[in-house]
């Protein structure tokens, strides 16, 4: 019986087998849909920004590491879905990942080899024209990523790595590998022999056409003959050079790379633009640096925190209103020992810092002299030893 039930089936496979051939016979069209089904399905399901390159690269522009940018080239049309992917770096080892940006929009123009510029906001200073980015960085290469590291361009599941490129030759020991769309034996490595460019205007750039794979970084990259060359969605280009500073006519005289026109200490070098009080001038060149208004000079610096000297006194510590003990400048006794906040190295908000909640040390505290550090052994040893003599007088004292 159970022989009779297998001949059966075989014989009704065939029968549908026949049918369909058939059907491919008497539509050719039907295996063309199929097939376009098989070709365009897994694309579709994985989104359309994974035929992708990271064409170029500059992390540093004349010896300034906040001028960076990253360009993308799409492989193939309809590579414009970005706002499902993002941009991460890795360290020499391939941990440690920071996201330089997570794409929260598209892009419009999505033909075959057009171009993504991402770019810090300083790259702008160094382009000629000033560069438009069609994205902003939302963070910086680190420095010490420079010398060995790895640039990936993934899904925002981290679940699809479309390219990479890693840079730093023996240096850099991550993971080389990703996406098998654009690298055929999903080995982007090895890595690129030096570290990324930095020292002058250069770019590191793909050497193959917009429909290239990869084969390997060590051999797809090379340093861009001159100047880099970055172009965006909008197909405008521009022009790596020195800092440009168009609306400062004395082109950043104090040398610092950030324009005259837009510096807070113009002819001071402040690179860090540091503005501890927030007034726009910067501390290197702000008489008051600790104080929200400006003077001529320093010992007519207003007393913004209320705590009876000029602003620069001292050191920018403000007044916030409390009696909190680590605040020095109100002027409060605040563990009350007899003396002021100052006299002990900042009180405890109401316990002496000898361990006594009363004012019998004359205003010795943890912070302040004889009864601090070993001075007070001598005291405890003495205390101790007396309540154990009690102790043992009453033991001898008591009847067994």
């Amino acid at each position: 019986m159970r022989a009779n039930q297998m001949r059966r089936m075989r014989l009704t496979m065939k029968q549908n087998l026949d049918q369909l051939g058939g059907l491919f016979a008497r539509s050719p069209g039907v295996i063309a849909a199929l097939a376009l089904t098989l070709c365009v399905s897994p694309r579709s399901a994985q989104g359309s920004f994974h035929f992708m390159q990271i064409e170029q690269v500059i992390a540093s522009v004349d010896g300034d590491s906040t001028a960076q940018a990253i360009q993308l080239r799409m492989r193939s049309g309809g590579q414009d879905q970005v706002s499902r992917a993002k941009l991460r770096v890795f360290d020499a080892n391939g941990r440690n990942p920071i996201v330089l940006i997570d794409f929260d929009t598209n892009v419009p123009a999505a033909a075959a080899g057009r171009r993504i510029l991402i770019a810090s906001e300083r790259f702008s200073s160094y382009t000629h024209p000033a560069a438009e980015p069609d994205y902003v960085m939302q963070n910086l290469i680190p420095v010490d990523y420079l010398i060995c590291g790895s640039l990936v361009f993934q899904n925002d599941e981290e679940t699809l790595l479309v390219w990479r490129l890693s840079w730093g030759g023996l240096g850099y020991t991550g993971s080389t590998t990703g996406a098998q769309t654009n690298d055929d034996d999903l080995e982007f490595g090895p890595p690129f022999d030096d570290p990324l460019p930095g020292d002058g205007f250069a770019a590191l750039q793909f050497q193959g056409t917009a429909d290239h794979k990869s084969e390997s970084n060590v051999t797809d990259y090379v340093l861009s003959n001159g100047a880099g060359l970055f172009t965006n969605n909008a197909n405008a280009s521009f022009t790596v050079t020195e800092l440009q500073c168009p609306n400062d006519p004395q082109d950043d005289m104090d040398g610092d790379r950030i324009c005259g026109d837009v510096d807070n200490c113009p002819t001071t070098a402040n690179g860090d633009q540091a503005d501890f009080d927030n007034d726009g001038r910067g501390d290197e060149c702000d008489i008051c640096p600790f104080e929200s208004q400006t003077a001529t000079d320093a010992t007519l610096c207003p007393d913004d925190d209320d705590d009876g000297s000029s602003g620069d006194d001292d050191n920018g510590t403000p007044d916030d209103g409390s009696d909190d003990p680590d605040d020095p400048a109100d002027g409060t006794d605040d563990d009350p020992d007899g003396s002021g906040p100052d006299d002990d190295g900042g009180d405890d908000g109401g316990t002496d810092d000898d361990g006594s909640d009363t004012t019998d040390d004359n205003g010795s505290s943890g912070g302040n002299g004889r009864m601090c550090g070993f001075g007070m052994v001598p005291v405890l040893l003495f205390a101790t030893a007396m309540r154990l003599f009690n102790i043992r007088g009453r033991t001898r004292l008591s009847p067994i």
